[in-house]
């Protein structure tokens, strides 16, 4: 089947029809071209044997929330996939507080042998808000009492935790900036440390959702916009003003699942092409939930040690790669413990954190570069793998660069983490030139494959 059709085949049923949200426009031949050339990677274009197929639940059987639509390649009931999204931190807050995160009707759900997602559609452009892992079975998996959060208090137990951040904002639900840290991010630094693009809080430009037996390819652009909402961009060289655009497309097969993430452009004046920009590209960028409830001091506002948030955060990463690590420039190499290729960042010489710390680790390619890094919780379960790759785009001499940050210091003792898959310019500060501007040359494109065990 074709999945660049953005159009709904006509084979499915009728009472499926309905899950198309929000109205999906034709994108540009180019965005087909885009997701024709995703199909060369390994590992995207594979023999299945289970069965994708769109079914229809109310959450917790509460018909106020309206008709919930999944997407479900796994072999286990919508009822149970229903039963694990009912018992989630999201849930709960849905019902609780739903300022800061809200499952939605209007959201696109999807399932297989080892993930539970659900993807924003309505107050962001197709990002990733939460993930949960299951097993083939379609239970809760790993069953370690550390994986639920008791603070939820979900009806039947405590709340299954989203690998990635659910909630709204990075430091709350009304964050001034357009951004507005969530699960799946994109930063675009024009300026390191001062102007970058982000997404903006509104549903996508346009959207599609392709299902077959085999997959299911759900594909979104919009727009980028600065900390002021500002759609335009205005080139340091040039002066040409120019609207950079972000593509995101989630492939969910019955055993595997890939986040696609691209980088284009539009020029609004002037006929040059090329985008310049002085810091980092962070075209995929995965907010990683943190110990305790959204946005709070784990310990002074609910007496977590440090020994309780090493427990129930990503503290470690295990690194599989050539590439040197390095740590990142406001790290303190006293506060990273390494064992062989585990990077610990909550070690016991080191459970503070001041509010300017950025404890951090990198690596940097500048060729060929196939790494794979695996987050881990202090007793090393759960556990999951995240192997990124980088391709398009003008980015000669550009590195291919891989972060993890741990704990940003400004919120406390928080266990909240960033997974960061990233260009870097040649010379970083004084900048790089990007062909970005919607040939098959110019889109700038992010993968990763995501897996946990």
């Amino acid at each position: 089947m074709n999945h660049l059709s953005l159009a709904r085949p006509a084979s499915l049923p009728a009472k499926h029809r309905r899950v198309v949200r929000p109205t999906h426009v034709p994108l540009a031949l180019l965005i087909a071209i885009l997701f024709m050339i995703i199909q060369l990677i390994p590992g995207v274009s594979q023999a299945q044997t289970s069965t994708c197929r769109a079914e229809n639940f109310y959450l917790r059987n509460d018909t106020s929330k309206g008709l919930f639509t999944l997407y479900n390649c796994s072999p286990a009931s919508t009822a149970a996939i229903n039963n694990i999204l009912s018992n989630t931190d999201a849930a709960h807050l849905t019902y609780t507080n739903p300022g800061l995160a809200q499952l939605r009707s209007t959201d696109l759900y999807m399932a297989n042998s080892q993930w539970v997602i659900w993807i924003d559609q309505t107050t962001a452009p197709g990002i990733l808000r939460g993930l949960w892992p299951v097993d083939a079975a379609g239970a809760p998996a790993p069953a370690q009492n550390q994986w639920y959060e008791p603070y939820y208090n979900v009806p039947g137990g405590t709340g299954l935790r989203s690998l990635v951040q659910v909630v709204q904002g990075f430091f709350g639900a009304n964050n001034p900036q357009a951004n507005g840290y969530k699960g799946l991010h994109v930063e675009i630094w024009r300026q390191p440390g001062l102007n970058f693009y982000t997404y903006r809080n509104s549903p996508a430009d346009a959207s599609g959702i392709t299902p077959s037996a085999s997959q299911v390819v759900a594909s979104y652009r919009s727009r980028l916009v600065d900390g002021n909402n500002s759609y335009t961009y205005i080139d340091p060289v040039t002066g040409s003003q120019r609207q950079l655009r972000f593509y995101t497309a989630y492939f969910l097969f019955p055993n595997q699942f890939q986040i696609h993430t691209a980088l284009g452009g539009v020029q609004t004046t002037q006929a040059s092409a090329t985008t310049y920009i002085q810091g980092d590209a962070g075209g995929l960028l995965l907010q990683v939930n943190r110990a305790c409830p959204p946005y709070t001091n784990c310990n002074s506002r609910f007496g977590y040690t440090a020994q309780q948030v090493r427990s129930n955060s990503f503290s470690k990463v295990a690194v599989s790669s050539t590439v040197p690590v390095t740590l990142g420039p406001a790290t303190n190499p006293a506060c990273v413990s390494i064992s062989g290729n585990v990077y610990e960042l909550l070690p016991t010489n080191c459970e503070t954190f001041t509010s300017t710390e950025d404890r951090a680790i990198a690596s940097t390619s500048y060729s060929s570069f196939s790494p794979t890094w695996t987050l881990r919780t202090f007793n090393s379960s759960p556990q999951w793998s995240v192997a990124p790759t980088w391709s398009g785009g003008n980015t000669a001499g550009w590195g291919r660069l891989i972060a993890y940050h741990y704990n940003d210091g400004r919120l406390g003792l928080s266990g909240y983490g960033s997974l960061d898959i990233v260009v870097r310019p040649p010379n970083f500060g004084a900048g790089g030139a990007l062909a970005v501007d919607d040939t098959t040359a110019g889109q700038l494109r992010w993968t990763a494959t995501l897996t946990h065990n």
